[in-house]
């Protein structure tokens, strides 16, 4: 688009010239990294060369990965700040390799999962409940146990290996296996009109088998992640009782 007769340019042929969006701008304008130009006459805003200059540097730096923060004190900051330029590329290549290696670990264990089928991570944790005796010899578990088993091998860093062992301390305790097993069982066979009583009472014995986080970090999915991916396969009073659950873990009182 050629530039406008004035000599200045609207924000679309500014948009072209630099190779972004007018929505782009506009963002950058609300963060305060562009400043609003002057208007012409018909109140279009008008760019000179110093805001191509600018903008040009900062989808450079954005493209890198750059947050916007950081662009910001890079552009605007003091002279040591912005000096100190290449010190901040160096760190943000030692985070890109933090991103590659965990890509990498993310790609090894998709092949693995699809080397071993889409069972494998519910097989797994059978196994391991057969292992300390909550799983029948011939026994599966039931669709719903099976969707959660691989949704907690695609979040859990490690796979279901991570959460066989974190889970393995509570399995091997005896009071702690009988009280799991109990609450598993009422589960399972929670009715779909359950009352208000029996609902929290399962509720309250499950948050009290679930160890405290190591950290005040939120948790992977929050409650219609969750409902959205296993919603389906449970039954209302399941539901109930998982959110429930969630609120007895995360409320006021948990902390």
């Amino acid at each position: 688009m050629p530039a406008s007769p004035t000599g200045r340019l609207r924000i679309g042929e500014l948009a072209d010239l630099s190779g972004t969006t007018t929505r782009a701008i506009r963002h950058y304008h609300a963060l305060g990294l562009l400043a609003e130009p002057s208007r012409d006459s018909s109140g279009y805003r008008r760019y000179g060369p110093a805001d191509v200059v600018r903008l040009v540097r900062i989808r450079r730096l954005r493209a890198l990965g750059m947050p916007l923060e950081q662009i910001r004190d890079h552009i605007d900051g003091p002279a040591d700040v912005r000096t100190d330029l290449p010190a901040a590329l160096i760190a943000l290549v030692a985070d890109v390799t933090r991103q590659i290696t965990t890509l990498e670990r993310m790609r090894t264990r998709i092949l693995e999962i699809a080397d071993a089928g889409t069972d494998g991570p519910a097989d797994e944790w059978a196994a391991e409940l057969r292992r300390y005796g909550h799983l029948g010899a011939e026994a599966q578990l039931p669709a719903i146990e099976r969707d959660a088993a691989a949704l907690l091998d695609a979040i859990h860093p490690n796979g279901m290996t991570g959460v066989m062992a974190a889970a393995e301390p509570m399995l091997r305790d005896p009071a702690v296996a009988a009280a799991i097993g109990d609450v598993l069982k009422r589960f399972r066979l929670l009715p779909n009109d359950a009352g208000h009583a029996e609902v929290e009472s399962l509720a309250r014995d499950v948050a009290a088998l679930v160890p405290p986080p190591p950290d005040d970090r939120p948790p992977l999915l929050d409650d219609a992640q969750v409902e959205s991916l296993l919603g389906s396969r449970l039954s209302a009073a399941q539901q109930r009782c998982m959110r429930r659950v969630r609120e007895l873990l995360t409320g006021p009182a948990a902390r």
